[in-house]
């Protein structure tokens, strides 16, 4: 049904690779859109929750290479790679009061039974929502452990990484505010929850400082084959967005 009320004007934007490193997020030019605020709708919470606080996030990928052999052979001639990542003593879960997460989620080594692994390479991730020196100190650490662990059996290794900030969001900034006042209109509430759920906030807000927050649109089991959405609350959405505009104009 169209309609012709007066609006500000809209700029949206679908991105891309979110969850891969936020690099549409990343590479989207606010300054060319003219773009100053905005909603970012994610998968935090239940639907409407407002997200407080977001957790930083650096993202690490180890390569550690030694030298493969046959392993009903002449041992001396090989250095396994699996070896370093056995011995590298890093922590993970919670850390720093749980203020901090680490997780290391994929390992990739080997191709056979009867071979000594020659490489390996692994994608962890710090989550935190402590400052970016005291997170890049955290990953410091780490690569300080796998190097000490390669350098015992003449291993080497390779680290790649890229972090964005943490970022919080106050109950009194005016489009929080307005978003309150759709809220109280229908007799529902406004909450605000903390989360180490990344978004694209932590590129827009967390880097680039733009006065953006996220909605969660009550996604559940996400990530995996259960994964679901409401969608008579995905309607709810739509409508607390259209009078949210409507309010904002």
């Amino acid at each position: 049904i169209s309609s012709k009320r007066k609006h500000p004007p809209l700029v949206l934007a679908f991105t891309v690779q979110e969850e891969i490193g936020l690099f549409g997020a990343q590479a989207l030019d606010v300054r060319k859109l003219k773009v100053k605020r905005g909603l970012i709708f994610d998968n935090a919470f239940e639907a409407g929750v407002v997200v407080s606080k977001g957790a930083g996030y650096l993202a690490f990928d180890i390569e550690i290479t030694g030298r493969g052999t046959h392993s009903g052979k002449d041992l001396k001639k090989g250095v396994n790679a699996l070896t370093v990542f056995l011995n590298a003593k890093v922590s993970l879960g919670e850390l720093d009061k749980g203020q901090t997460r680490i997780n290391i989620g994929t390992l990739n080594t080997g191709k056979m039974r009867n071979a000594v692994p020659g490489t390996l390479t692994l994608q962890g991730e710090i989550r935190s929502f402590l400052s970016e020196k005291k997170v890049q100190a955290r990953f410091e650490s780490i690569k300080s452990s796998f190097e000490q662990a390669a350098s015992k059996i003449g291993a080497k290794i390779v680290t790649k990484t890229f972090q964005l900030p943490s970022y919080s969001v106050g109950k009194e900034e005016e489009l929080v505010k307005r978003y309150e006042t759709v809220l109280n209109n229908r007799k529902a509430t406004l909450e605000l929850k903390e989360t180490f759920v990344g978004s694209d906030a932590n590129a827009l807000r967390g880097a680039k400082g733009l006065d953006v927050f996220v909605i969660s649109t009550g996604v559940k089991d996400e990530h995996t084959v259960n994964e679901t959405v409401n969608m008579l609350e995905l309607e709810q959405l739509k409508e607390d967005l259209v009078n949210l505009i409507f309010l904002v104009c």
